[in-house]
């Protein structure tokens, strides 16, 4: 008996009955007559069953005397409807005396009840709460189906943010830099609630003919109220979703940018940049963001190579032979795309032989120039990403949004930039002469800025 979990009660579907419960009818009276006639029929109200405040329903348990047997009884509300239920516990071991002794005592109670009229002049307060514990189960109902696709949205912008942190790490290993960390959306109860709730009257101004039509003037307006809250609730969740959606595309657009700031620094190249550059000059000034296997038609396996400014293959042939080193710069495309389709036969090839890796994500990225000309790389599957190719476009798309470098010349001038520059035509003994200042020939410094040693002897002010 003590083990029973009073919030995991369930009936035995033979064992019970249900009659119509009048919406006005005080329960501790429909109580007082329950347990009365169990106590008749040897069946004993539990002293340690929790009360109808801590359950949130008029609910009790009775036992009977000897063991064999419990009877739950409670009255409950379900789509503006009151009825009073009383039975056994399901899942319970019953002997032949036992279950007489339930079907006695049920039917005795059941007798008792329908001599009753339970008279009354107002909606009884226990009715009143059994309305607004459905509307509030039917309420959360609503609220988690609503949210489930928005919380699988913003996971799967955060869990897309975390493969592309993933896939950079080489890159930042190589140059001997640490990615940024990311940033934390704001947690929903940042968000305010904007909700107004207002009261719901039992009796409209303009009154009620009857108990009946009071009780759904109340269930109109508790639907009418969580409505609202739904409409405020989701709302609010829409807010925060779309802020860890734009978190995580920010998170991605930091890491990327980190790498390409960096080579815009003219800061030294990593490992990885040297050795794209010795296969591509062009590359000199790329930041190497993420590299792969690949393979293109006819089929030939190579290494795809996302930069901040191009895409790079190269494939080293057979015994040198039928190499290939192709350079596909952001610029001349028009789009950049993946696709399922298996036409060609490098693709049939992957798909064939990674078919228990890989699923129907899709295999190939397709980029197209502003000609319509088309080239397909077929990208395998990794164990950290069963869509490989959806993480190389999404990497290529942040690299071709980020904003182009600055056209500006560089503030900083080197020391060449400071001497005179030859005349025409002259010969280096004439540029050596034109970088003399007079009477200092011995002082380098004065043929680098002559005007500040010139303020210097005046004893006019300088500028560092």
């Amino acid at each position: 008996g003590s083990s029973i979990d009073a919030r995991k009660c369930a009936l035995d579907g033979v064992r019970a009955f249900a009659r119509p419960f009048p919406v006005g009818a005080p329960w501790p009276k429909a109580e007082a007559i329950i347990e009365a006639v169990l106590v008749g029929r040897g069946f004993v109200r539990r002293k340690d069953w929790p009360s109808a405040s801590a359950l949130g329903a008029d609910v009790f348990l009775a036992d009977r005397c000897g063991g064999g047997g419990s009877l739950i009884a409670g009255s409950g509300a379900s789509d503006g409807k009151r009825c009073l239920v009383i039975g056994a516990l399901a899942q319970q071991s019953w002997d032949a005396k036992a279950d007489d002794s339930v079907f006695q005592a049920l039917m005795s109670v059941r007798d008792a009840l329908q001599k009753e009229t339970f008279e009354s002049d107002g909606l009884d307060d226990g009715f009143l709460r059994d309305l607004q514990r459905e509307s509030a189960v039917k309420l959360e109902r609503r609220l988690v189906d609503a949210a489930r696709p928005l919380d699988a949205k913003a996971k799967r912008a955060e869990v897309d943010a975390a493969r592309v942190a993933i896939a950079l790490q080489p890159a930042y290993a190589s140059a001997g830099v640490k990615p940024p960390q990311p940033s934390r959306a704001p947690p929903l109860a940042s968000y305010p609630l904007e909700l107004e709730t207002e009261p719901v009257s039992t009796y409209p101004s303009d009154g009620v003919l009857s108990l009946r039509e009071a009780g759904n003037n109340v269930t109109a307006l508790l639907e009418l109220r969580a409505g609202k809250e739904y409409v405020a609730r989701v709302g609010r969740k829409e807010k925060s979703v779309q802020a860890r959606v734009e978190n995580a595309s920010q998170s991605s657009k930091a890491i990327v940018g980190a790498l390409v700031q960096r080579r815009r620094r003219n800061l030294p190249p990593s490992p990885l940049e040297t050795a794209l550059s010795e296969k591509f000059r062009t590359a000199s000034q790329d930041a190497v963001l993420y590299a792969c296997t690949a393979m293109v038609t006819p089929p030939r396996t190579g290494t795809l190579t996302v930069t901040s400014d191009a895409l790079y293959f190269s494939s080293q042939g057979i015994a040198g032979f039928g190499a290939v080193a192709q350079m596909l710069p952001y610029k001349a495309m028009r789009s950049v795309d993946v696709s399922s389709d298996s036409s060609s036969l490098a693709e049939r090839f992957v798909a064939k032989t990674t078919s228990i890796l890989a699923t129907e994500a899709p295999l190939t990225l397709v980029v197209e120039d502003a000609s319509g000309n088309s080239q397909r790389f077929v990208v395998p599957p990794t164990p950290l990403v069963d869509a490989h190719a959806d993480l190389v476009l999404q990497i290529i798309n942040i690299a071709r949004a980020l904003p182009a470098p600055s056209s500006e010349p560089s503030r900083r001038v080197s020391i060449d930039n400071a001497l005179p520059q030859p005349p025409t035509g002259g010969s280096l003994r004439d540029f050596l002469a034109a970088s003399r200042t007079s009477g200092s020939s011995s002082d380098p410094r004065s043929a680098l800025t002559p005007a500040e040693s010139s303020r210097r002897q005046s004893g006019g002010p300088t500028f560092l």
